[in-house]
């Protein structure tokens, strides 16, 4: 019975309901807290921030909605220095207000690497090498010597570069081979309806040098031009000195049919002949 009176006298009462109150109060304070941590239904979609530079980024986001972190830079002389390459979150994506964006940007200096030692291996070898190296093979010149298709002479402008020299990611590396004691020759590649990527390649793995480009039908930005002509022509028993030029046409997949192209190789179309010997200089 005294439980029964104590809890329905006043003072039991007044206190259930200053704990109510209190409890209530402290809830309130918890979900509004939660809600300024979170931005409770701050939602923004985030914009485009490919091609603005690294200091541009602030004054893109007037309305501070982003807090931007660069986590990586890269060097390409496509992109311009401090240029962001990549994002994440990408572009479209719908974040709370606040929210972290890590970009990527293009590195101010060039990333430099270590000139491998290409001395005495085989161009297919050396090209390897060079690739891994994140280098490019330049112009090949050829002198008599025994070794045929060794490389005697890696340069840069002339000038030899030592194995372990630092040079610019990229770079392109000339190399010096030799012919061999009788000066011997190599045969013409076949590169109609190649792209120029794949032309590049079979060039160079024939032991000769990419000469002038001319392009049709849409100039050279084009992603679908192919081999439409090239001089020296390609036949069976066509054999040219090592370290030749080799000049191409090229036009689009979109305006003209490759596969006929190829399959009339032996009697290719006469206005390929009259393109040949236009006067007129290549775009390039």
């Amino acid at each position: 019975m005294r439980i029964t009176t104590f809890l329905k006298s006043k003072i039991f009462l007044k206190n259930l309901a200053i704990a109510i109150v209190a409890l209530a109060v402290l809830l309130w304070v918890v979900m509004m807290s939660i809600n300024l941590y979170t931005r409770h239904g701050e939602n923004v979609r985030v914009p485009m921030f490919a091609g603005l530079h690294a200091r541009q980024l602030a004054e893109h986001d007037q309305a501070d909605d982003f807090d931007f972190i660069i986590i990586d830079s890269i060097y390409d002389d496509k992109y311009h220095k401090g240029e962001v390459v990549l994002q994440n979150p990408y572009p479209g994506a719908t974040v709370k207000r606040g929210r972290k964006i890590y970009v990527t940007i293009v590195a101010t200096a060039p990333e430099m690497v270590k000139m491998p030692n290409l001395r005495d291996l085989s161009l297919r070898q050396a090209v390897n090498q060079l690739k891994i190296a994140g280098l490019q093979a330049g112009t090949l010149t050829y002198e008599i010597n025994f070794a045929r298709n060794a490389v005697l002479d890696q340069q840069i402008n002339d000038t030899t570069i030592a194995p372990g020299t630092e040079v610019m990611k990229g770079t392109h590396i000339d190399l010096t081979l030799g012919t061999g004691l009788n000066n011997e020759k190599t045969v013409v590649p076949f590169l109609l309806g190649m792209t120029l990527q794949q032309a590049s390649e079979a060039i160079l793995n024939a032991s000769l040098n990419m000469g002038r480009i001319k392009y049709y039908d849409g100039g050279s930005s084009s992603e679908r031009m192919r081999v439409y002509a090239q001089q020296p022509d390609w036949q069976e028993t066509q054999w040219v000195d090592m370290g030749t030029p080799m000049e191409l046409w090229l036009r689009s997949e979109e305006f003209y049919d490759f596969d006929s192209l190829v399959q009339s190789v032996n009697n290719p179309p006469e206005e390929i002949d009259e393109i040949i010997n236009q006067e007129e200089e290549p775009t390039e």
